[in-house]
């Protein structure tokens, strides 16, 4: 059984009295040849222990299950869990009925029966910024991520100075991102309203700072952004923990104008700055 066409979908969603909600991104993927790009974009082995993330329908989670050693796919609606249980007999899936940001990394690694996985999904567009923040920065992290995400922050993910922003500072601390395609709104059911694209993010083995800076980093930059009408300066003496005469010695020692907003600074910048404040 595959659920791959708007027909099919209509019947399952009505054999089981569910609609889909766009509160939970309930998009379903549709498009099989979408689905054979990710697999062997993610050059899947029979070794691979997998992390899915909203299964939906099933779809990816079939072709997951046909190439893998293990599939942990996450879901937080117990509907979906039925028809997944009902309609499918996967003998290497398990399903886990559970909220992906309240359930820790270790406890997925348990679930899978590995600290090394990849994580292939189609994330749910409400929560995609919150899943990569815990999956770059929680350990055990995945060693590879395929994603499918929102048109438009797949490309933000890869902005850089002058546009650049939160996100895409923490992709590229932490990761080597690229976009590997996109996919048109006619590839799910419901279609959405927007178009959506496939990412890859691979981990890096090391960040550029030590582990015990991290934090104390990124309550600088989230300060810096705090207010986007603002200069970085006077955002950074409002809502960072330093003095305006240590701003103005750091911007002084580092050429900067006192008109630079936080979206003109690169990575390579912030954390110039972030060792000139000490």
């Amino acid at each position: 059984m595959s659920f791959d066409t708007p027909s099919k979908v209509k019947e399952i969603l009505s054999k089981y009295d569910f609609k889909p909600m766009h509160r939970r991104g309930q998009n379903f993927i549709i498009d099989k040849n979408i689905i054979q790009k990710i697999i062997q974009q993610s050059q899947i082995t029979p070794t691979d222990h997998i992390l899915e993330i909203g299964p939906g329908l099933g779809v990816l989670t079939n072709e997951l299950s046909a190439h893998a050693k293990r599939v942990l796919a996450v879901e937080i609606d117990k509907t979906i869990i039925n028809i997944l249980e009902n309609e499918f007999d996967w003998p290497n899936v398990k399903l886990l009925k559970s909220d992906i940001l309240k359930i820790s990394n270790k406890e997925i690694a348990k679930h899978l029966g590995s600290k090394k996985y990849k994580l292939i999904a189609n994330l749910p567009y409400q929560i995609t910024s919150e899943v990569i923040a815990k999956f770059l920065k929680e350990d055990p992290k995945p060693e590879y991520i395929v994603i499918m995400v929102q048109r438009e922050v797949g490309e933000r993910m890869l902005e850089g100075a002058p546009h650049t922003n939160l996100l895409a500072l923490m992709v590229e601390f932490y990761a080597d991102a690229k976009k590997l395609f996109r996919v048109s709104k006619n590839s799910f059911y419901p279609m959405p309203k927007v178009e959506s694209v496939v990412m890859e993010l691979v981990p890096k083995a090391k960040t550029a700072l030590r582990s015990s800076q991290e934090s104390r980093f990124w309550e600088l930059v989230k300060a810096g952004y705090r207010s986007k009408r603002k200069y970085l300066q006077n955002n950074l003496a409002s809502h960072a923990k330093v003095s305006k005469s240590q701003l103005e010695s750091a911007w002084r020692e580092l050429g900067w104008d006192k008109k630079i907003r936080p979206e003109n600074l690169c990575l390579k910048d912030w954390l110039a700055l972030f060792d000139k404040l000490g």
